[in-house]
């Protein structure tokens, strides 16, 4: 099981430009076409259990999964870069008034590559970089848990097997590799991401955003 690793890092308020590059006005604008695409489709997806994956496939060609990347990955730094944080507030906004339920998937899908770039590995970070970019795969947040929680039992060495269930999990059955966090037999807890076509997991499908590990 991928692990990642970080420490607590000191935030400062900085000035920042608000002005777009040109390649984010770019995704910007394309962002406000679709999300009108978007919401004369929603009625279609707005049904337990459905996801909209046609339109998931639309912004992944379009660049919007490898848009939280580092440049140096292939991205447009959005929301790891600082200046461009009001552009990253502007492209969920966008998106979700077309579909929220697309916009709770692509925030989570952003949050997840924010947490990867600032605990990650530098191998992690270029590996998971490369799934996004190029594979295209969807990222996720699951950290609602019920009162037994998700734990991380050692089945031999760095090996791991997971227990429990993460509640509310946006995308559940789509996500690809969502982030989850488990607790360890010493009572700490540890940052994870799933590769969910590698293991086996059970997904209650009777409410559409919720899943268990």
């Amino acid at each position: 099981m991928p692990f990642l690793g970080g420490v607590p890092i000191t935030a400062e308020l900085l000035t920042l430009s608000l002005t777009p590059k040109p390649a984010i006005a770019e995704l910007l604008q394309l962002a406000v076409q679709m999300a009108d695409d978007f919401a004369a489709q929603a009625a279609a997806v707005d049904q337990p259990g459905a996801f909209p994956a046609n339109e998931f496939e639309q912004l992944a060609k379009a660049g919007f999964l490898a848009a939280p990347l580092c440049v140096t990955l292939g991205g447009y730094g959005l929301g790891i870069e600082a200046a461009s944080i009001h552009d990253l507030l502007r492209l969920p906004k966008h998106i979700g008034r077309g579909n929220l339920a697309i916009g709770r998937v692509y925030e989570g899908h952003v949050n997840a590559l924010q947490l990867i770039q600032t605990f990650g590995t530098a191998e992690q970070i270029e590996r998971y970089g490369q799934e996004a970019r190029d594979q295209h795969k969807l990222f996720g947040v699951w950290n609602v848990e019920d009162s037994e929680g998700l734990h991380l039992v050692p089945v031999g060495p760095n090996r791991y097997r997971m227990e429990g269930a993460k509640t509310f999990c946006s995308g559940g059955g789509y996500v690809e590799r969502p982030f989850v966090n488990g607790k360890l037999p010493d009572g700490s807890w540890q940052m994870c991401i799933v590769p969910m076509d590698e293991v086996s997991t059970g997904c209650d499908r009777t409410c559409s955003i919720t899943s268990a590990i």
